[in-house]
């Protein structure tokens, strides 16, 4: 993927969809344990047009915590808030928050995402990986959250 302004993204992010059934308080705690500076697990509900702002809402979270103006205190939910169009976390999780069913696993690093569920069991039903473009990339910075 290359450098994106101060940042560097050339892991391969991914989407992995799942149907899940299960404990969503364990799992959610589990993948915050994954969870490092450069590496994120991020689960939410499935929805088409979150696959489309994966990686624009990811990379605004980067953006912001390099200008201090994050809204969350973790990449994981800056990024949820920008999926969700919302500045209220509890909105956020809410709008897109991971509920039983369809969702999506969504991580900076592949083997990650892999890992993750392949200890926690879950069933993958598609494999999405995600390129930024750098025509595109100049634009995700402006992009906002908003009501």
């Amino acid at each position: 993927m290359g450098d994106v302004g101060n940042f560097d993204i050339s892991g391969k992010p991914c989407a992995l969809i799942f149907r899940f059934d299960g404990d969503i308080e364990k799992l959610l705690n589990d993948a915050a344990r994954r969870c490092a500076d450069d590496k994120i697990v991020l689960l939410i509900r499935y929805d088409d047009k979150y696959l489309d702002m994966l990686v624009p809402a990811y990379v605004n979270a980067l953006v912001r915590k390099r200008e201090g103006s994050m809204k969350a205190n973790t990449i994981e939910k800056e990024t949820l808030l920008f999926i969700a169009h919302t500045l209220n976390i509890r909105e956020a999780i809410e709008r897109a928050g991971m509920k039983r069913g369809t969702c999506i696993l969504f991580s900076n690093d592949e083997e990650t995402a892999k890992d993750f569920a392949s200890v926690e069991k879950l069933v993958i039903t598609k494999e999405i990986s995600i390129s930024l473009d750098f025509d595109s990339s100049k634009y995700v910075a402006d992009l906002g959250t908003g009501d």
